[in-house]
């Protein structure tokens, strides 16, 4: 087995076999063309490792890029994002380390990924992004994912991209952006992709979690929905119709004058 460091999906000959470590939907979300690409996604569906793939490849082909991974805490950051991101670059024979002052990971290509907790989104202001991955998307307070898309105009890779990884959230902006508005106006589908992923999915997780699982969510109605098949439902909101669906149940409609 062999990974290539900068290209781990190139086509390997009839001989060879290659590892990449992507589940399908991690792989549609990151090879997909649009600029905006969400990957909302059960519990296990692989969110975090999908993340610092994404920013930690992007850092490597892009070294002067502008390079960004944003998480809801600074413990989320220390405890979860960047042990996995120096896990994934060491995996393909990148060092890296962690610096403070400001906080960011820097790598032996010299290329840099800045780490920023969204609870202060006001210093990105004064930056051009080339990649974002946001971790947790879905649970950021809008007024800092309309900064984190404002600084989305770098100038140092092929165009500036973002990655939102999350479990879904109800109905917020994650749905907004990325289902309902180009519902609406299919022209946003050329900028934006939603890949939904579904625990059960994750070949890598043990036999019984998703049954065990399941189990213990069937007394909330959605809960399994949303936590093990990634999809947007109304949780905990006392909804005068539970089983209403809007994916579902409602449609644009066009109305027609009558004399």
């Amino acid at each position: 087995r062999r990974r290539d460091r900068l290209r781990p999906m190139t086509v390997a000959a009839p001989e060879e076999v290659i590892s990449v470590g992507l589940l399908p939907a991690q792989y549609e979300a990151l090879h997909a063309e649009e600029p905006y690409v969400g990957y909302f996604g059960g519990i296990g569906a692989g969110k975090t490792h999908l993340l610092c793939y994404f920013v930690g490849r992007r850092a490597i082909e892009y070294p002067a890029g502008v390079h960004v991974i944003t998480a809801l805490t600074y413990d989320q950051l220390a405890l979860t994002i960047e042990p996995r991101m120096i896990e994934t670059l060491a995996s393909w024979g990148v060092s890296a380390e962690i610096r403070t002052g400001p906080r960011r990971i820097v790598l032996d290509t010299g290329a840099q990924i800045i780490c920023r907790s969204i609870d202060r989104p006001e210093p990105l202001r004064g930056i051009e992004i080339d990649t974002l991955g946001a971790d947790e998307f879905d649970f950021y307070p809008e007024k800092a994912v309309n900064v984190l898309l404002g600084r989305l105009r770098g100038r140092k890779a092929d165009r500036s991209r973002m990655l939102a990884a999350s479990s879904p959230n109800g109905y917020r902006f994650g749905y907004r952006f990325f289902s309902r508005e180009p519902s609406e106006r299919p022209e946003l589908k050329q900028s934006r992709r939603l890949v939904q992923a579904q625990t059960k999915d994750n070949w890598f997780l043990p036999p019984d979690y998703v049954r065990d699982l399941e189990d213990a969510y069937a007394a909330i109605p959605g809960l399994a929905d949303q936590e093990l098949r990634g999809l947007f439902v109304n949780i905990g909101s006392k909804a005068a119709c539970p089983t209403f669906d809007r994916n579902k149940h409602v449609r644009p409609c066009k109305l027609v004058p009558t004399a």
